[in-house]
């Protein structure tokens, strides 16, 4: 039996591609979001439950994400970045010298790889230091390694030099469990490597003829 779902889908086309447009962005959703959101939310006592990697001059947004099953990238165009009620934007502080090719490297090649859900378990719930497979990625796994392939690329940056120093930008699995979406978003304000953006500074809202209603068929 068929039955229909309509669903309101938004391609915002006040956002304009731009591939000499630089910047990249780290995006922290803090709605109530599905079960596996509230359980992250609860465990780190913290508002964040996921983070994307927003990469402006591709106009994509990359993670990994347990609503789409694993690591995958989305148009930022068809986000909602713009709401400040469910997403906070912080910039990466860097240099336009940065090398892009080695994170797009890293999500071509664990693209369509499945989502932790054991570390969920496992790293954020027990603290236990147990992978069961290195080939899949919860949101903060894929951003910090992700963030740490851009930030490897750039020299004579006191801040990053300090990373290394203070051993932390090793990202390790044995120690991923620190590294939720709330801690990480600290350690790199806490170098000075993020800073606060108004959403709508960047993503303006999208015009009302954005808005299109998709019909789903569904067994």
């Amino acid at each position: 039996m068929n039955t229909k779902k309509d669903k309101q889908k938004v391609i915002n086309t006040n956002i304009k591609i731009d591939p000499n447009d630089k910047r990249i962005f780290i995006a922290l959703h803090k709605g109530a979001g599905d079960f596996i959101a509230k359980l992250m939310k609860f465990e780190q006592r913290g508002p964040y439950t996921h983070s994307e990697i927003i990469v402006m001059s591709e106009g994509k947004s990359y993670s990994s994400s347990g609503r789409d099953k694993g690591v995958r990238s989305k148009d930022i165009r068809e986000m909602n970045f713009h709401d400040d009620s469910k997403w906070d934007l912080y910039q990466i502080t860097i240099d336009d010298n940065y090398d892009i090719t080695p994170f797009l490297d890293f999500f071509t090649k664990h693209e369509d790889s499945k989502y932790a859900m054991s570390d969920i378990v496992f790293y954020h719930i027990l603290r236990m230091s147990i992978k069961i497979d290195r080939n899949r990625f919860i949101c903060s796994d894929f951003c910090n390694i992700g963030l740490e392939k851009i930030l490897a690329t750039i020299s004579n940056d006191k801040r990053i030099e300090k990373l290394w120093y203070n051993k932390e930008f090793e990202y390790s699995r044995k120690n991923s469990y620190k590294y939720s979406p709330c801690n990480m978003a600290l350690k790199f304000i806490r170098y000075n490597l993020m800073e606060y953006r108004n959403n709508n500074d960047i993503f303006l809202w999208p015009k009302k003829e954005d808005t299109q209603v998709e019909t789903k068929s569904t067994f």
